[in-house]
């Protein structure tokens, strides 16, 4: 079956030097690139980011991201965070 995509362009580059590196067709190595997503897409719950729990001892409210978060990330996070400029 023949389908036209439009992909962006640096999209498309990336999916050429693949297919090119890989010695496959672009169409082919889109093919199994699409099939990946639809298996992952199934086999992958779809969650919030987070939720809000709220701890029954104190009434506090924290956020619950479903998975430990490392310090090195807060630290990330918050570098990022103090070079991100607030708009006018």
């Amino acid at each position: 079956m023949s389908i036209t995509v439009e992909l962006p362009p640096d999209l498309a580059e990336k999916v050429s030097q693949l297919a090119s590196a890989r010695g496959v067709d672009f169409s082919d190595l889109a093919a199994s690139f699409i099939r990946e997503g639809i298996v992952s897409a199934q086999s992958t719950p779809v969650h919030p980011p987070f939720r809000v729990v709220k701890d029954p001892n104190t009434g506090w409210s924290s956020l619950s991201l479903g998975r430990v978060v490392t310090s090195a990330e807060v630290k990330t996070f918050l570098a990022q965070d103090e070079d991100d400029e607030l708009p006018d």
